[in-house]
């Protein structure tokens, strides 16, 4: 094999490897709009948790406006479908005219020409190529009935969807004034808890797109690494056919590698989709089951949530040190609070005592101005050795027992604490 075949696989190979791309990109597009929509509908089933119940008209408008959403974007790709085909249409209808033209001015000068014997096997070889000319036509005529076969039908598709958008906002009008009416007859109770699972089903398989999304990107950017080191191995590397080898088959391992993360994604866009259409569902028709299910859930939750507390209780009760070590410490705190309570009193006698000596000091120091008046008191009066003593001791009684409640205090607390 050659460059040139080689160079043309690769040509072939890249333009495959983008059309893989384009399409990547749309399934992403496509990911991210239904995304789009599971977050509307879990803000509804938040706001239907907040408030206790759901409002039919909020749920009625969000699945119109997805199913509008829909409606819109497959119009949107009939519209591009249909410009791209009046395009096609247009050019075809130039090159017939061209064609018409040619076919006019070589039967003028067939005509002129028909008397000259030796160009009688140009006219054969002008027929022949006439004829090919024609057939092309009559294709191409096919070619471009089909077109406007297509073009009708895709007209017919575009009022077909406007008729449905305009049914669809007059069942939303009618919807609206339903509920209107509805309202002040019954009002839709639905306890708080509304099922999560659907949502955290929801949000695992968001999760899973999203790493499958990261997975893609990265093999994305790696492929486009290498396609650029493959281009400049064919740049520079004609001669070496066996890299072009490797080159092709690495290609052809990355189209299916494509393919299947195409796989991948669609498999995402059903299973998101079927999400969607879960909670609408169980948004609309199934919210009593659902309810159910849910109440049922909690309930067997919190009958495992019992068995645990149980178990846990059971091993409270067995394990007695634990218990013999609460009472040892009950006990040590009483008797702690029982010496406080002791030494408090103490303290409080003590006082009382320092008090009653300061009043009978008091008093000497009047007896003796009242003895002696004309006698110049000393500022600080005699006492008696023995009351300095007492008061002595008592000071020092009273340093000890602050100390002692001090540290006492530290324990009880020490104790009290789990």
């Amino acid at each position: 094999m050659s460059n040139d075949t080689f160079k043309i696989q690769i040509t072939k190979l890249e333009r495959e490897l983008t059309e893989r791309e384009d399409e990547i990109n749309n399934h992403l597009d496509r990911v991210e709009y239904l995304e789009n929509n599971i977050l509307q509908l879990e803000s509804l089933i938040k706001e239907a948790e907040s408030e206790g119940k759901i409002d039919p008209k909020k749920f009625l408008n969000t699945q119109l406006k997805i199913e509008v959403e829909e409606k819109d974007k497959e119009i949107r790709v009939l519209k591009n479908n249909l410009g791209f085909i009046r395009k096609e249409n247009m050019n075809l209808k130039k090159e017939i005219e061209l064609m018409n033209r040619g076919e006019r001015h070589t039967y003028s000068v067939m005509q002129k020409d028909t008397d000259n014997e030796p160009l009688h096997a140009l006219i054969k070889e002008l027929q022949t190529k006439i004829n090919k000319q024609q057939t092309e036509i009559s294709k191409l005529r096919n070619h471009t009935s089909d077109n406007k076969i297509q073009t009708h039908d895709f007209e017919k598709g575009l009022e077909e969807k406007d008729s449905t958008i305009k049914k669809l906002n007059l069942e939303v009008i009618n919807l609206q004034k339903k509920s209107v009416e509805l309202k002040p007859k019954s009002k839709i109770q639905i306890p708080k808890t509304i099922s999560n699972d659907v949502t955290e089903m929801l949000q695992d398989k968001l999760n899973k797109s999203r790493r499958q999304v990261e997975i893609l990107e990265k093999k994305i950017s790696e492929f486009k690494n290498q396609k650029n080191i493959t281009n400049s191995t064919v740049s520079g590397r004609d001669n070496t056919i066996s890299d072009l080898n490797s080159q092709n088959t690495r290609l052809e391992n990355q189209i299916k590698q494509k393919d299947e993360s195409i796989g991948a994604l669609k498999k995402i866009i059903s299973a998101l989709e079927e999400a969607q259409a879960k909670i609408a569902n169980d948004l609309g028709t199934g919210i009593i089951s659902s309810l159910t299910d849910e109440l049922q859930r909690q309930l067997n939750k919190s009958k495992f949530h019992i068995r645990n507390l149980e178990t846990k209780l059971k091993k409270y009760e067995n394990s007695s040190k634990l218990e013999d070590d609460l009472e040892n410490l009950e006990v040590k705190a009483r008797s702690q609070e029982q010496l406080l309570k002791e030494k408090e009193d103490t303290i409080e006698m003590i006082k009382k005592e320092a008090i009653k000596s300061k009043e009978e000091i008091k008093k000497l120091k009047n007896y003796i101005n009242s003895i002696n008046p004309s006698k110049k008191v000393e500022t600080t009066p005699k006492i008696s050795p023995n009351m300095d003593l007492r008061i002595k001791e008592l000071k020092l009684m009273v340093g000890d027992l602050e100390k002692l409640n001090a540290e006492q205090r530290l324990e009880i607390t020490q104790l009290r604490k789990p």
